[in-house]
């Protein structure tokens, strides 16, 4: 019975030796599989008995293979008698770490570190030995580059189009090379064996608080560091930089640290440039989306300017009803007015220009501007003699006067003096291609009223950004907006100054031109009111939107002409292709869902090629000549539009088609 129980005990040990061996073999293969560092096993003659997917990385050689080889394989050949002194030594006693060299299956020579733990049987007696090693080439490169001569070390940062800055272990200068003398405003005789925060002077420049002391934090973390965002170096003079650092300790060969060095540049520029770029991003998404906003608005101004142009013109112009329809139609004006404002900060071209003389258009705004603005508040205006010419939309320029001079007036408040000048500037750094023989015009609208503080000068240009209080005349928020896009599109420059409590100086530059040919604007027939007629031209209508298709199917029946109207342009194309000859006018919406008024023109064009189009669109800065050529289009009819405008642009394509089919069929 006894031995019985014995036999069972055994089992049960067994049982358990099978289980902390399994264990044991799970723990490894965890450990071959996810370890970074190479493991491997080998036995008192060098024979490798296991070896982990670290190893196959560092190596090259898959386990497999490496399973069938000798640690020799892998030791260089200088290194051979070294690595049998080394078995022979773990046979009599302990040896845990070292460093040495290592062969790779591609030949690469590595710089390895290996920690050694000896491997013993139940009994007790060594077999073998476990090693974990890992590659510290790139270290020993790092610390090899540190180990440099100091005179070279002088020599080479010096060179550097980058500041440095080394300091000794309790951050006292020992030595900066000659930017980071510019930089900081201390030249490196004055510096030396001076504590750190003294010229490195460093602060966030959105708290103004003082940022950490790198060469302490380096010495606290042992490590490679690296300054925040929104770091600014104040140098001995007050000049701000900002700036992008690292800082790094510096190692004597027995690993102890005796100093940091710190690597830093002037990033003002790159910073200025990133600004500059998410502002673009900013103003190209608000843009796109008061885009899309003006062009619904257009859709819905439309019909109420349409249809009440139409009433207009049926009542007797003296009645009451007549004049509540113009009422509507100068409601309508002065809305279309605002979403042109809208418009103007999202276009990127302008629709046409001539040769305009500012200061003719600056005498105009003054003199409006005299007889609304508080008699405490000066005009000032400071005019050079022979002024040049500019190639410039004249609305937009009276816009842009306007604009500049309301916001000067309004941060005056009631009293102040407001100076307009113009002169001629021979040299601008923004205009790089600009010929130095022509002159650039400059307009500065500058005041002595509240200023503007830094965080708000980076945010004055956004659309609809206002700083304007509750309870105050709250503005649109589009004034600045729309002169930066104004002066933009003009391939013009502009910049500002400003002190809070001292005043404010917009300064705008143009390019002059040297000729004094204006550009003629095409002139249309003005259609007297009442003047319809029967016509046999059949004009398509399409436009996806009900109330502007039947708004211009009224308009088009009621001047005389035979209108077939459709919502989609698939239908449209249908009724074209069943009867191209049928129709003499096409007028398509700009944008429609599925197929736009471009590719309706495309198709029927393929059919008919001499077929007239018209373009309906909201967003007016289509009308170029570049997409006139490329939609192969007969002109634009701009939301929103009423009778004049509608039929003069009909009448006139209609024409013109005529007069295109009488000379050919006479050739």
């Amino acid at each position: 019975m006894q031995d019985e129980e014995k036999t069972r005990e055994q089992i049960l040990e067994e049982l358990n030796t099978l289980k902390k061996t399994n264990s044991m073999l799970k723990d490894w293969a965890f450990l071959k599989a996810n370890t970074i560092d190479a493991i491997t096993i080998q036995d008192f003659k060098g024979n490798i008995r296991a070896w982990n997917k670290g190893a196959e990385n560092m190596y090259g050689f898959k386990e497999a293979e490496a399973l069938q080889m000798n640690i020799s394989t892998i030791v260089p050949p200088e290194k051979s008698e070294e690595a049998l002194d080394f078995i022979k030594q773990l046979q009599t006693e302990e040896v845990e770490s070292f460093e040495t060299k290592r062969l790779t299956k591609d030949g690469k020579i590595l710089d390895v570190w290996i920690t050694v733990t000896p491997l013993t049987d139940d009994e007790g007696n060594p077999y073998g030995v476990g090693t974990t090693e890992r590659d510290v080439t790139q270290r020993n490169l790092i610390r090899t580059e540190l180990y440099n001569e100091k005179e070279w070390f002088k020599v080479t940062l010096s060179s550097l189009g980058d500041a440095v800055v080394a300091t000794d272990s309790e951050g006292a200068v020992t030595f900066m090379n000659n930017v980071a003398e510019t930089l900081t405003g201390w030249n490196v005789n004055e510096a030396h064996g001076t504590p750190l925060p003294e010229i490195f002077n460093i602060v966030n420049d959105l708290t103004r608080s003082r940022v950490e002391n790198p060469v302490e934090k380096v010495l606290r973390t042992n490590g490679v560091v690296g300054l925040a965002n929104h770091t600014i170096l104040i140098a001995k003079d007050g000049t701000e930089y900002f700036i992008d650092d690292s800082g790094a300790p510096i190692r004597d060969k027995e690993k102890n640290i005796i100093g940091v060095v710190l690597v830093f540049r002037d990033i003002s520029e790159k910073r200025k440039l990133e600004q500059k770029m998410i502002q673009s991003q900013k103003l190209e998404a608000i843009g796109t989306l008061a885009g899309g906003i003006a062009h619904d608005f257009n859709n819905l101004l439309t019909p109420i300017m349409g249809y009440s142009d139409m009433i207009r013109m049926g009542l007797p112009p003296d009645s009451q009803e007549s004049q509540y329809a113009k009422n509507i139609l100068a409601s309508s004006v002065q809305a279309k007015n605002l979403v042109e404002k809208i418009l103007t900060v999202t276009r990127s071209s302008l629709e046409k220009t001539e040769t305009v003389q500012l200061n003719t258009i600056v005498n105009e705004v003054l003199t409006i501007l005299r007889a609304s603005t508080h008699p405490s508040i000066v005009l000032r205006q400071e005019n050079d003699f022979d002024l040049p010419q500019i190639s410039a939309d004249p609305s937009q320029m009276y816009q842009l006067v306007l604009n500049l001079c309301t916001n000067a007036i309004q941060a005056m408040g009631e009293s102040g003096e407001l100076v307009i000048k113009l002169d001629v500037v021979r040299y601008h750094p923004s205009f790089h291609d600009h010929p130095s023989s022509i002159p650039l015009l400059c307009l500065s609208v500058q005041d002595n009223g509240c200023g503007i503080d830094k965080k708000t000068l980076q945010r004055i240009y956004e659309p609809f950004f206002t700083t304007k209080q509750r309870g105050e005349h709250r503005g649109t928020g589009l004034g600045l907006s729309i002169v930066s896009n104004i002066v933009k599109n003009h391939q013009g420059f502009l910049e500002v100054e400003s002190e809070p409590d001292v005043g404010t100086i917009f300064r705008t530059y143009f390019p002059s031109i040297e000729t004094h040919e204006t550009r003629s604007a095409e002139t249309l027939v003005e259609t007297p009111e009442n003047s319809f007629e029967t016509s046999r031209d059949c004009i398509m209508l399409v436009d996806d939107d009900p109330m502007v298709n039947q708004l211009g199917t009224s308009i088009l029946k009621k001047l005389g002409y035979q209108v077939e109207s459709f919502l989609n342009a698939h239908e449209a194309l249908k009724a074209f292709e069943a009867a191209p000859e049928k129709f003499q006018l096409i007028l398509t919406d700009y944008t429609m869902p599925n197929v736009t008024g471009p590719q309706l023109i495309k198709q029927v064009k393929a059919i008919r090629s001499d077929i007239p189009v018209l373009i309906i669109t909201g967003y007016s800065n289509l009308a170029t000549p570049e997409n006139y050529k490329e939609w192969r289009c007969d002109g634009f009819v701009k939301k929103p539009f009423d009778v004049a405008k509608l039929s003069n642009a009909v009448r006139q394509v209609l024409a013109n088609a005529k007069t295109r089919a009488t000379v050919a069929k006479n050739r």
